[in-house]
């Protein structure tokens, strides 16, 4: 008996985390007020653009009708992975990301939310397409390739027009391969050059996205060249806000928000996804921070001191962070945190959740690794984040040493 008692007792926050999470996706689906609840809870500024669209289409309705963009048709197309085998060919496209079916448990709300970020179309690009059926062209873009032969995260979509398309999921951006070649989702896709893979404009001259850089694009329709680094998907659920500028306070029924209402907003407001894609992303996002450990201060005791000392008071060594801040106290440039599109005058401090192979550091992606944020030598060409530069190098090392170790 007291071993079975035990036992119960191991499974106990298991039972519990798998009852929030079905109580979450039913509300969620459920409850149009918890959704809007949802978005105003996160917002950080209704006057930017992106949140004063949402404020005005999202979750809304006028007595008894439906409105807004619940009232749009529910898109759930079939798509294929885009492979090397079949680059080019004219093939059958028949699996729809979504069977219809609600998941009823954890383990399936996962497995459908891995599902939707390999396969769901986010955003058609069919030049994307046609430079994926060349090996030089993908390698030249960071176009990567895995050990099942799919390419850079593209998939064939049937659109709702009946036309065949290639479009990117959050795999194209968000993933990237392992040693042996496996596809590991939630890094940033670093080698990525989508700003590379832009056309000509029409007088010939170079678009000004080839200047975006590998890791880095920009999602903002403000006509403003702020490009800003792929996230770390990683680090989501360890972080405060959501977006680089902070415009949505982090918990998971604002990343379902803000999943779904990108998903309509990439179908030009004419569709919506099934919601149940939505909140089986965030479930699926939000795990992908786990596990991992907090900084390990008995292999680096040194560098744990002098984390406490000269970090702690953004960065924690559990992979939080403090609140944001106003770019001015770090140095970077305003133009991201400016933006009338998700203007908010700050920048999250970001996560240090596996830190160490994330490739790409501060806001814009303008720094590769730790060793090169903390020379002093940086700041000749790109400025901010002074601090801990004023250390020795070899305290800047045995800082570095337990940074690395944070989420590993």
């Amino acid at each position: 008996m007291a071993l079975g008692l035990l036992a119960g007792c191991e499974r106990a926050p298991e039972r519990e985390s798998e009852t929030a999470t079905l109580n979450f996706a039913d509300r969620f689906l459920d409850e149009r007020a918890f959704r809007r609840e949802s978005l105003e809870r996160a917002v950080e500024n209704p006057a930017n653009d992106y949140s004063a669209l949402r404020l005005a289409e999202y979750a809304i309705a006028s007595g008894a009708t439906t409105t807004g963009w619940d009232a749009l048709q529910i898109w759930n197309p079939a798509v294929q992975p885009l492979v090397v085998a079949d680059e080019g060919a004219a093939i059958p496209i028949e699996a729809s990301v979504w069977d219809g079916r609600t998941p009823q448990s954890s383990a399936d709300w996962l497995a459908l939310g891995q599902r939707a970020f390999e396969l769901w179309p986010v955003e058609i690009d069919d030049r994307a397409g046609a430079l994926a059926e060349s090996a030089s062209a993908r390698a030249e873009f960071g176009m990567w390739t895995d050990d099942r032969g799919r390419i850079a995260g593209l998939v064939r979509v049937v659109t709702a027009d009946g036309g065949q398309h290639v479009a990117w999921t959050c795999s194209g951006c968000h993933a990237r391969l392992g040693e042996h070649g496996q596809l590991m989702l939630g890094p940033a896709a670093v080698e990525l050059d989508r700003g590379g893979m832009s056309p000509a404009l029409p007088d010939g001259s170079a678009s000004p996205a080839w200047a975006w850089g590998k890791g880095r694009i920009d999602v903002t329709a403000d006509g403003i060249e702020n490009p800003t680094a792929i996230p770390d998907l990683r680090a989501t659920s360890h972080q405060s806000h959501l977006h680089c500028e902070a415009t949505l306070k982090n918990s998971l029924p604002a990343l379902a928000v803000r999943i779904e209402s990108l998903m309509i907003e990439n179908l030009r407001q004419r569709f919506r996804p099934p919601r149940e894609l939505a909140v089986a992303l965030a479930l699926f996002v939000t795990q992908l921070g786990e596990p991992g450990q907090t900084g390990d201060s008995v292999a680096a005791p040194e560098g744990a001191r002098l984390f406490g000392d000269y970090c702690a008071g953004c960065h924690h060594a559990d992979g939080s962070s403090a609140p944001p801040v106003v770019p001015e106290l770090v140095g970077t440039d305003r133009r991201a945190a400016d933006s009338p599109s998700r203007t908010t005058g700050r920048y999250r401090i970001p996560s240090l959740w596996q830190v160490a192979d994330r490739g790409q550091l501060l806001h814009d992606g303008t720094v590769t690794d730790l060793t090169r944020l903390l020379d002093p030598q940086r700041l000749a060409t790109v400025p901010g984040h002074p601090f801990g530069l004023e250390l020795e190098p070899s305290a800047r090392a045995a800082l570095i040493e337990f940074v690395n170790t944070i989420g590993r």
